[in-house]
């Protein structure tokens, strides 16, 4: 009798374990850790469709300012606001810590481990730990810091006005070396193939670095100012410019694959999903485009000045004013269309079948069906 009890006591801890390690490796695939979602900045994210209309889940009001673009792994939610402060917040929207940076954040945090990653206005990077919010260090660059950084093997590369890209050791905060560009990086690199990091600079370049060292591989030069992120996937870097057209070049030398004209001088980050590369523009809505060979394959009628699209697995997502959008892939016509009451400041981020957003008021919304 006793032998039996051991026996079943074992086989539900058996499965248990099972239960636990595929949800932990299910939460994992949807988290949203960076700008983008990942470092080859494709905005897509492996997770459960919102196919109908979605509710209010959850609303936490934090402050009275315009909140960024938030950030998520399995625990917390972190998001900053235009008055310099820094939230973490539990899944379910009660706050955690709060914490005072010495300047306007720049951009989306981003996470590595149990630590968190941010640029300020005034040119100062913080390194915070996850679990307080407490200021592990500060590096204090000459320029303004310009955008969202990107981290690889213990270093943090972030741009700034003066057009210089910076490594930083996480470990020590100290700065390992610099690349100079002659313009302002206002894009969020990216990691490539072989440890590639992509940059692009409103002096109308992209360029490809090594990630240990300030080499140069390749860099190609268009027409006008480069001022949205690129994406990557495979064997390709895709990326718009001023210039009116839309690029896409090989990673590794650094020639033009095919480039598309576009009736447009102002685009959004980039966003791959499906054999399709989404962009949003400033007069033809949100377009998509054929990843092999640059063809138009659809358009969606929506106009969302200064946003950027995100996808789960066969949806896109777009905010525009006080709207959210839900496209269904290879449909030109929007599946659903919800209302908030407050305007839209941040990107969407979607994470297990929950979208995320931050308003010009303090307000952060999470809305699921």
């Amino acid at each position: 009798m006793i032998l039996d009890r051991i026996i079943l006591i074992f086989i539900c801890l058996y499965y248990l374990l099972i239960i636990a390690c595929n949800e932990e490796k299910v939460n994992s695939s949807s988290l949203w850790l960076t700008d983008r979602a990942n470092t080859s900045r494709t905005a897509y994210i492996d997770t459960k469709d919102i196919s109908k209309s979605p509710k209010i889940y959850w609303t936490a009001k934090l402050g009275k300012s315009a909140l960024g673009t938030p950030v998520i792994d399995s625990t917390q939610i972190y998001i900053c606001d235009d008055e310099g402060f820094i939230y973490g917040l539990k899944l379910d929207g009660k706050l955690n810590w709060k914490t005072k940076l010495n300047s306007k954040p720049i951009g989306s945090p981003t996470l590595y481990e149990n630590n968190l990653y941010i640029g300020t206005e005034n040119g100062t990077i913080f390194s915070l730990a996850t679990v307080s919010g407490d200021i592990r260090w500060q590096f204090k660059s000459d320029s303004p810091i310009s955008s969202s950084s990107l981290l690889i093997d213990n270093i943090l590369y972030i741009g700034c006005i003066d057009g210089l890209m910076l490594a930083i050791d996480i470990n020590k905060g100290i700065k390992l070396w610099q690349y100079a560009t002659q313009g302002i990086i206002y894009t969020t690199p990216l990691e490539a193939r072989r440890k590639q990091i992509i940059i692009t600079s409103d002096d109308a370049c992209i360029y490809s670095l090594d990630y240990n060292k300030e080499h140069l591989n390749w860099r190609y030069e268009t027409g006008g100012i480069l001022n949205s992120t690129p994406a990557y996937n495979g064997d390709y870097v895709y990326f718009s410019s001023s210039d009116g057209w839309f690029y896409a070049l090989h990673i590794i030398s650094g020639e033009r694959y095919w480039k598309q004209k576009i009736n447009s001088i102002d685009f959004n980050d980039v966003l791959l999903v499906d054999s399709l590369v989404v962009v949003n523009t400033d007069t033809l809505g949100l377009i998509a485009l054929n990843q092999n060979n640059g063809n138009i394959e659809y358009q969606w009628n929506i106009l969302s000045s200064g946003k950027s699209p995100i996808a789960s697995r066969k949806f896109i997502y777009i905010a525009s004013d006080k709207n959210i959008y839900g496209l269904k892939l290879n449909n030109p016509n929007p599946k659903w269309n919800f209302v908030l009451e407050d305007t839209i400041s941040s990107d969407l981020i979607i994470c297990d079948g929950i979208l995320y957003v931050g308003t010009s008021n303090g307000n952060l919304h999470t809305l699921k069906p």
